[in-house]
């Protein structure tokens, strides 16, 4: 075990990606085109919503979903500081005011009794995470946006390949954004996507992922066959990422299979052991974790062992609430994520690892730290 480090991260790369990129850069075409709109219809499938939209990255996808919400300067917007960086970095730039919400400490996610206590009239949406891919209580957070005409923004950049109430992530909110980065549970080298609800929500997006630009318009010399009415941004995505991404999702249902295997095996035996505490799934949520995050005393201990024995792990994300550019943010009593931010610690569970390799990383936690 010593002698093979384990890494907590790892980009999955198909055997085929090669010839299928190399075949794209040489056609003439690599910007948006066919491969894109190929993408989006299989990954449309791949989580039962055709209403689906390619970007460059998951922050352009929240920064879409946000506009296309309607979020302005001063409205209130509550969300979670457990989250990465990017999320509530979008927020800023739309001049929203943060209100931070507590979590649930079994799952990490905010918690629908905190998101109920920080509405106001002020506020205009819900923003949430999916903790490294662990579901958050989408029903009872969407039921509470639904019960006071709030719009829910649900960042779903670890969670591809969860399942809630018996539907895939990217069927329940109105806005839901995905993430390709590289080493998520697919990757388009960097990449995202944003789901939306009905057809002239997509094709708004679609215009506004390219500064209103309609390719699809009937070209014309001088006036080029469209015109523009609403400004927009250049976050598409190209056809050399929509390759790779194409080419992995025929990979991922034997992805998925492999993070779900080793949590299952996580989960049996780390069940009992002294000082550590593993998340739960609420009852109609099945996980696609993109890294297993324990709950351990003496953290510090726990780290130098999985260290000394060349195991990846880390915090992730750090909590947004103390980082400096949020320092204008409301501030409340978060005590939920005090003890759990204290605690937390994020251990490998990815496809890299055959059963053996995670009984013996169960083996070095459970002699203990």
């Amino acid at each position: 075990m010593t002698a093979t480090p384990v890494p907590l991260l790892k980009v999955h790369m198909p055997a085929n990606a090669t010839s299928e990129v190399t075949n794209v850069l040489s056609s003439g075409f690599v910007s948006t085109g066919s491969k894109t709109d190929e993408f989006e219809r299989c990954f449309g499938e791949l989580v039962g919503n055709p209403q689906v939209i390619a970007t460059n990255c998951c922050s352009s996808a929240i920064m879409l979903a946000l506009h296309m919400a309607g979020i302005k300067p001063g409205d209130d917007v509550i969300s979670t500081p457990l989250t990465c960086l990017s999320v509530n970095e979008s927020l800023l730039h739309t001049g929203a005011n943060i209100v931070w919400a507590d979590i649930d400490p079994q799952t990490g996610n905010l918690a629908p009794a905190s998101i109920r206590s920080r509405i106001t009239g002020r506020t205009k949406a819900i923003v949430y995470s999916h903790w490294v891919g662990r579901l958050a209580d989408i029903g009872g957070i969407n039921r509470i946006a639904a019960e006071y005409g709030l719009k829910t923004i649900e960042d779903a950049a670890s969670a591809l390949g969860g399942e809630y109430a018996g539907r895939p992530v990217g069927t329940h909110s109105d806005y839901v954004c995905f993430s390709f980065q590289a080493v998520k549970q697919i990757t388009t080298g960097d990449g995202g996507m944003l789901a939306v609800r009905t057809g002239a929500e997509r094709e708004r997006a679609i215009l506004l992922r390219n500064h209103g630009n309609d390719r699809h318009a009937k070209r014309d010399p001088l006036t080029l066959g469209f015109d523009v009415h609403e400004a927009g941004w250049k976050y598409q995505m190209n056809d050399i990422a929509a390759t790779l991404g194409l080419c992995q999702l025929r990979a991922f249902p034997g992805l998925r299979e492999i993070h779900r295997r080793n949590l299952a095996i996580y989960e049996a035996r780390l069940a009992n052991v002294a000082g550590l505490a593993l998340l739960k799934d609420y009852p109609e949520a099945q996980s696609n974790p993109w890294v297993n995050t324990v709950l351990v005393e003496n953290r510090q201990g726990f780290i130098d062992k999985l260290q000394e024995r060349k195991i990846g792990c880390s915090i992730v994300h750090m909590r947004n609430d103390r980082i400096a550019v949020f320092s204008r943010s409301r501030n409340d009593n978060l005590p939920e994520l005090d003890h759990f931010y204290d605690h937390m610690i994020n251990i490998p569970v990815g496809w890299w690892m055959n059963e053996e390799m995670v009984e013996q990383v169960c083996d070095i936690i459970v002699s203990g730290w």
